[in-house]
């Protein structure tokens, strides 16, 4: 039996949950720093947070990559605003938040074949 065009999957479900939980644990102590100079400041005095900063840009940077193949790949529309996302919302809920979007297309490809 094949699911309505309209229909909301688990899967659709757990991303946009994980999306949610992704922007709550960023932004809960994100609104506690004082500023963006205590921030930086902050990453450039502990070798550790160094190296957790450099491995999460180049995570980031592979997975920006791969988003906005996968929108290409896809056929989604405006690719490049997942590049966008990436800059300006947390990575722990713009990439939920796109394997959301990535699954809401995909059952819609299903759906035409």
């Amino acid at each position: 039996m094949k699911k309505s065009e309209g229909s909301f999957g688990i899967m659709q479900a757990w991303w946009l949950l994980c999306a949610a939980i992704g922007l709550l644990i960023v932004v809960v102590p994100g609104v506690k720093t004082t500023g963006l100079d205590e921030f930086l400041t902050t990453l450039s005095h502990s070798y550790s947070a160094q190296v957790l900063l450099a491995d999460l840009l180049g995570m980031g940077l592979a997975i920006t990559v791969f988003m906005v193949a996968e929108a290409i790949r896809l056929g989604m529309k405006m690719p490049w605003l997942w590049v966008l996302a990436a800059c300006a919302i947390p990575g722990a809920c713009v990439v939920p938040l796109f394997f959301f979007f990535r699954e809401r297309k995909m059952q819609a490809l299903a759906l035409t074949q």
